[in-house]
Order: C-alpha cells, then sequence, then structure tokens
C-alpha cells in the first residue's frame, strides 16, 4: 500500500471501530484509534472521502458532497438524518408483535386492531419519528 491513499465511496455498513464503503464488500475500514483528533464515524449511506495512512488505517474522513457540504467532520445542520432502513423494520415488526401479544387474550380485538396499535407503540419511539418527522403523532397533545 502506497505511504497515503484516499479513497472516495458510500458508507454500507458501521459498527464501533470503524466502517465499510460500497464496491469493497467484506474490508472493514477501521478508525486509527490515535488519530487527533480522532474523525467521528460517518453515517450509513453517506458520501465520504476517506485519508488511509500507510497501514490502511483511517486518518480522516471528509463527507464528499458538492460544494456546501462541510469539510470539517460536521454534518449540515438542514435536516436529521433518516434513520437505517434496518432500524426502521426492527422497530415495526417489534411494535407489531408487541401489539398482537397484547390483543391476544381479547377475543373481541380484530385483525386491523393489531396495526392501529402496532403504529400507536411505533410512536414512542424516537428513531422511528425521525424517519418521518411532518408525520403528526395521535398521541400528541394528549398529556
Amino acid at each position: 500500500m502506497p505511504a497515503s491513499q484516499t479513497i472516495t465511496g458510500t458508507v454500507s455498513k458501521i459498527n464501533d471501530a470503524g466502517f465499510q464503503i460500497e464496491g469493497r464488500p467484506g474490508q472493514w475500514l477501521a478508525v486509527l484509534q490515535h488519530a487527533d483528533p480522532r474523525p467521528p464515524l460517518p453515517e450509513v449511506g453517506q458520501q465520504v472521502r476517506i485519508g488511509l495512512d500507510s497501514k490502511g488505517l483511517v486518518r480522516t474522513i471528509e463527507p464528499a458532497g458538492g460544494a456546501g457540504t462541510p469539510t470539517n467532520g460536521t454534518t449540515a445542520a438542514t435536516a436529521p438524518a433518516a434513520p437505517p432502513l434496518g432500524a426502521v423494520l426492527t422497530v415495526r415488526i417489534a411494535a407489531l408483535h408487541a401489539a398482537a401479544a397484547f390483543l391476544a387474550p381479547r377475543p373481541e380485538a380484530k385483525a386491523a386492531d393489531v396495526l392501529t396499535i402496532a403504529e400507536r407503540f411505533e410512536e414512542w419511539v424516537p428513531q422511528s419519528r425521525a424517519r418521518d418527522p411532518a408525520r403528526p403523532s395521535s398521541l400528541e397533545g394528549r398529556w
């Protein structure tokens, strides 16, 4: 590997120590633990420019968007980032499971009631609201 290398790509997976980019499946890019300052991990789906050291460890991470994209490791404050699709699906499945368990001992409950209750349960999870902040909550104003 050369002394240093810069690569650009879209983040496909993240964990506590590093991330993967599309086009390099199975190759984890580890963030250098002793980098000063240590770059924050990017978000899934974010287009980034990555500076690697001679050992292939990540030294820098910058957004690789257009001219208006900040390059100091911060993200623009224009809109909240939507959670990854997997997280939204996990929340929805958990809400459906809880709603079905809640209604199971109630013989008067109908199948449509499961979806109604699941939607209410889902509204209580902050990350599910982040996917559509314009969606009004049926629970707002009740407290």
